[in-house]
């Protein structure tokens, strides 16, 4: 496989920076811990990260903030992100998707679809950033993270074309 993709995790509860890290390193990634949404942005931007996971409640910077600078940053820009959150309102959903996040998950989503997904979105990117001609589809990578409460869970689509479009159908209508 090459060199181990590295996966940034930030979260100010120590119990969840844990359980992320044992199962993200038990599936043979790297990890990089912050403990906030400003260390998380400092680390993003002095590491080579393939993925980054963000907490939204976080002191010193939260996570839409963190994700609306990494987004707006042409060394970050494509670094694929994820809000791992307890805000399961829509409009939570809504402001961490317009922020520019990639994915946005609830902390009550089982550990293991957690890491599907997490591996989902680092597949994608290592076949991203393979040279051109050496590129194949992923069988069966999806990056769905629905579980029997979907309406609890929101991942969007894989490209970056259907997630805008997915992106802009969610949006609510301006009158």
């Amino acid at each position: 496989m090459g060199s181990t993709q590295k996966v940034l995790v930030a979260d100010d509860s120590p119990v969840v920076l844990r359980m992320l890290e044992k199962i993200v390193t038990g599936a043979g990634f790297q990890v990089v811990l912050a403990h906030d949404g400003l260390e998380a942005v400092e680390k993003a931007f002095t590491d080579s990260l393939d993925l980054v996971v963000l907490d939204v409640g976080m002191p010193r910077m939260n996570g839409y903030q963190a994700c609306r600078l990494l987004k707006s940053e042409a060394a970050t820009r494509d670094l694929p992100v994820i809000i791992l959150t307890s805000k399961d309102q829509e409009a939570d959903r809504f402001w961490g998707l317009e922020t520019g996040a990639d994915y946005y998950v609830t902390k009550d989503a089982e550990p293991l679809r957690i890491l599907e997904l997490v591996k989902n979105v680092l597949l994608e990117e290592r076949q991203r950033k393979r040279p051109a001609g050496r590129e194949r589809p992923a069988a069966g990578a999806s990056t769905s993270c629905s579980t029997a409460s979907s309406t609890r869970r929101s991942c969007s689509p894989r490209s970056a074309r259907s997630r805008a479009a997915w992106r802009s159908s969610t949006r609510p209508s301006r009158p």
